[in-house]
């Protein structure tokens, strides 16, 4: 049996967008080398690749953009019937993308 990825959930939730449109489309709560997870306000259509851009933070304040392509795996209403989760797993990331998500886990408070 394949075991789980470590993962982590934030308690900072970066502001995503897709990159092909330049709209939001929601906030990044959970994060893994794999993949991630995303809160928004509407449904995120599944088995798609998405260009996307997470707004990122330094630990001086700094903000700068992570682009990541990635693939939706699925989208359901989160506990808050108000909102809807979307998890998504990571496409072609870059060298500096992965040191970027490890930073991430490793320097950003973490939920559980």
């Amino acid at each position: 049996m394949k075991s789980r990825p470590e993962r982590a959930s934030l308690t900072y939730y970066p502001t995503i967008r897709n990159l092909r449109d330049d709209t939001e489309l929601g906030h990044l709560i959970d994060l893994s080398p794999e993949g991630m997870k995303m809160l928004s306000e509407k449904p995120v259509k599944t088995d798609t690749y998405y260009h996307l851009s997470i707004d990122v933070r330094s630990d001086k304040g700094l903000s700068r953009e992570l682009a990541v392509e990635a693939k939706s795996l699925w989208s359901k209403r989160d506990i808050n019937p108000d909102f809807y989760d979307t998890g998504f797993t990571f496409h072609n990331l870059t060298a500096a993308a992965h040191k970027i998500i490890a930073r991430l886990m490793r320097e950003y408070p973490f939920n559980g």
